[in-house]
């Protein structure tokens, strides 16, 4: 079966964070952070999935225990959601929502919602991008098993909001 472009997209992104998830709760020695990180990996497994009815079902659910997960965090420690960063985390699963809303009722091409997804998600990215640059500037003279960590952590995180914005983009122009 001849998969899309779309899904051969989302299907490198899901691989790349599989392994980094695993890589890093390896690493570590810590099965709870798979565990955590779990939801994410199913998420990015229902976008490689592409609108079958269980892809739907594991999408939304895995965006809800993720803006669970992120009030939890933010419950514990509520001055990270004053700063910067923590504003651009709150406005990106903000955008996660109405993506899972769009993707739940397959409404993509209106135009309204998926440019609110695309400029909602964008800080987070920008944020995220920006810390993977300096993670990655600054550990490269030194590579070794700590820093190799570090970049698959901070890979995790910079996935998560440019495969939002990459899908909704690549269904709002139609491209399969």
């Amino acid at each position: 079966m001849e998969r899309s472009l779309r899904q051969r997209i989302m299907f490198v992104m899901f691989a790349i964070v599989l392994a980094s998830v695993l890589y890093a709760g390896i690493f570590i020695g810590d099965f709870d952070f798979i565990i955590s990180n779990l939801y994410l990996v199913l998420f990015l497994a229902a976008l490689y999935m592409d609108h079958t009815d269980r892809s739907r079902i594991v999408l939304v659910l895995s965006a809800a225990v993720l803006i669970v997960r992120i009030i939890l965090g933010f419950a514990q420690n509520p001055s990270v959601a004053l700063s910067l960063p923590g504003i651009a985390q709150i406005v990106l699963y903000v955008a996660l929502y109405l993506f899972a809303q769009s993707f739940l009722s397959n409404s993509f091409r209106k135009n309204n919602t998926t440019y609110m997804i695309i400029i909602l998600a964008l800080p987070a990215a920008i944020f995220t991008a920006s810390d993977f640059l300096s993670i990655f500037r600054a550990v490269i003279g030194n590579i070794n098993l700590s820093s190799v960590f570090i970049l698959a952590y901070a890979l995790i995180d910079l996935i998560f909001p440019v495969s939002i914005i990459t899908y909704t983009a690549l269904r709002m122009n139609r491209i399969d």
